[in-house]
């Protein structure tokens, strides 16, 4: 067996320049023929790079022949698959294709961008999606040859499918209802007040139609960008007045109030993201609302809660 450590200093800037903290970053790996273990450093830059543009534990690298024959990998890698190189050359005679889900190989073959995901079978037996940042380099002797890091990411997509499945039931309500109004709307043109009455909730629905839609669309962009927050000082008065006029014709439609109260509050500036706050906030009062008969009232609080004598916790809440 042939081991090589590569690691990486990782350093984290403040805005303001102030190195916050670092750290000391190994990867060990291991290479299928004990033969060849040329590692160069533009390779160990390479294996730097991916692993902090995939924010990953795991890297595998191999070459360009039709089975993708492993070069080395991360103990990480192996780590995140359950195997021990032993146990992974039994399951895939060192070839990395043997490890692709067969239906995804294809897509496997033909993938040109460096971060995509596909399945690996893992030492259980199971196939479980992982994340790949791939870029491609040649080897002293001339080869063609590719290196990845990997992530799983079986729990994102175990979401991600739970949310599909959420979201595709209450889409449905709303346009049900939409259409179900429209017909008795013409149903009954003839009657003022009964199709004032149906546009009432054609209206209602509709916004919540587009409230799930807004869900649908930042649950992809929280799944292909990082989270940014913009924290600021702003006033829990004012937050509370903007959501308050937001939801308003909503609430209105659904003929219930909305009660806004103040509990304990000593500071009213605090520092934080407003425009997720306020994203986060609605969505609560839109799903009480939703789950509330109409006619009925939805309290809002905002507490401040007393952290004295925890020294780990903020004092404003």
């Amino acid at each position: 067996m042939c081991l090589l450590w590569i690691g990486y200093l990782l350093i984290s800037i403040t805005n303001n320049g102030d190195v916050m903290n670092n750290f000391y970053y190994k990867e060990c790996v291991e290479f299928i023929d004990t033969d060849d273990v040329s590692v160069t450093d533009d390779i160990q830059n390479k294996v730097m790079d991916m692993l902090v543009k995939n924010s990953a534990v795991g890297v595998i690298s191999g070459f360009y022949d039709e089975d993708y024959s492993i070069y080395f990998i991360s103990w990480f890698a192996l780590a995140n698959l359950g195997y021990d190189m032993d146990t992974l050359k039994v399951r895939c005679d060192g070839k990395y294709i043997n490890l692709i889900c067969p239906s995804d190989r294809n897509y496997y073959r033909g993938m040109k961008a460096d971060n995509a995901e596909y399945r690996l079978i893992n030492s259980e037996g199971e196939y479980i999606w992982i994340k790949d940042c791939r870029v491609d380099y040649i080897t002293k002797d001339g080869r063609n040859a590719w290196i990845s890091s990997i992530r799983v990411v079986q729990n994102e997509h175990n979401a991600r499918r739970e949310f599909i499945s959420t979201i595709s039931h209450d889409i449905r309500t709303p346009l049900n209802v939409i259409t179900g109004m429209a017909k008795l709307a013409r149903a009954n043109i003839s009657s003022k007040d009964k199709v004032l009455g149906y546009i009432d909730e054609i209206i209602n629905s509709s916004e919540q139609f587009m409230y799930q839609i807004s869900e649908v669309l930042d649950m992809n962009e929280l799944s292909t960008t990082v989270a940014h927050l913009e924290e600021k000082e702003c006033s829990l008065r004012s937050v509370t007045d903007r959501i308050l006029k937001d939801t308003n014709d909503s609430i209105s439609l659904r003929k219930q109030n909305i009660i806004a109260g103040y509990n304990n509050i000593t500071d009213d500036k605090v520092i934080c993201d407003e425009d997720n706050i306020v994203k986060v906030l609605e969505s609560l009062i839109y799903n009480a609302s939703e789950y509330s008969a109409q006619g009925s009232d939805i309290h809002f609080t905002i507490s401040q809660l007393d952290s004295a004598g925890d020294d780990s916790r903020n004092d404003d809440s």
